[in-house]
């Protein structure tokens, strides 16, 4: 049987903007606050985390392969797909190629990494819904301003 130590693994540390940096950010001080160990992919522990969670994508699949290998249960945060149209006329590589790819890695946690999903919104559930067939076991929706005491 394996003892708990409350710690959480996330691939990186929080963007210093936007979005999803500031849900971890805020989401690591709830759980700071609760006696959690937060940790990071570069960081070694004696023990594995007890969980861990990825906030859209990662490249770091090896580390997200191991842990899944471990039985590490993963949660992936989702805050909507990336729209091709939103990035504008960038060229080819910035406009297309790069959301693309982005996108197909978000896809690839969220299909086969994953073992419960975290959604922003009803509606970016809905999106998801629509965008792949596959439906994770374990699902929630935490909007962006709950309160996350709760």
């Amino acid at each position: 049987m394996k003892t708990t130590c409350n710690c959480i693994a996330f691939p990186s540390a929080p963007q210093p903007h936007g979005g999803p940096g500031s849900f971890q950010t805020r989401f690591e001080e709830a759980l700071k606050r609760r006696s959690w160990t937060i940790t990071y992919s570069d960081e070694s522990l004696l023990k594995g985390p007890d969980v861990v969670m990825v906030i859209a994508g990662t490249r770091r699949l090896v580390w997200l392969l191991r842990q899944k290998f471990r039985g590490v249960p993963i949660i992936q945060r989702l805050d909507g797909l990336l729209w091709q149209d939103k990035f504008g006329n960038k060229g080819l590589w910035r406009g297309q190629i790069k959301p693309f790819i982005l996108q197909s890695l978000v896809t690839l946690i969220y299909r086969y990494f994953a073992d419960s999903v975290v959604y922003q919104s009803d509606f970016v559930r809905q999106c998801w819904y629509r965008h792949s067939s596959h439906r994770p076991r374990f699902q929630t929706v935490i909007h962006n301003a709950v309160d996350l005491e709760r």
